[in-house]
C-alpha cells in the first residue's frame, strides 16, 4: 500500500494501537519501490516478520540495526541491512 496523502512520511510500516496499547493495523507508507525497486520482496518479508514479531510474540524493538526489531525505523536503507530472521524466542 501506498498513501499519496502522506507523502511526507518517510517510513515504509507502521502500526496502529488502540487505546489499550492493542495492534489494530498495519499500513504501509514512503518509497519502497524507488530506491533500489528489485529489493522490494526482500524488504517486505523482512516488515512481515518484524511485525510478526511485535503482533504474535510481543517482541520488543532493539537497537541492533541489523535485527527486523531494530528501531528506530526510518528508510529503506535500514531495512536493507536487517537480516530476514525473527529472534529465537519468537
Amino acid at each position: 500500500m501506498y498513501d499519496p496523502e502522506l507523502p511526507q512520511l518517510n517510513f515504509e510500516f507502521g502500526l496502529f494501537t488502540d487505546a489499550a496499547r492493542q495492534p489494530v493495523a498495519m499500513v504501509a507508507t514512503g518509497n519502497m519501490r524507488v530506491i533500489h525497486a528489485e529489493r522490494e520482496k526482500d524488504r517486505l518479508t523482512k516488515m512481515l516478520l518484524r511485525y510478526i514479531g511485535i503482533g504474535v510474540c510481543r517482541l520488543q524493538r532493539n537497537s541492533d540495526p541489523k535485527s527486523v526489531m531494530y528501531s528506530p525505523l526510518v528508510g529503506c536503507l535500514q531495512i536493507d541491512r536487517m537480516v530476514a530472521k525473527l529472534p529465537r524466542r519468537c
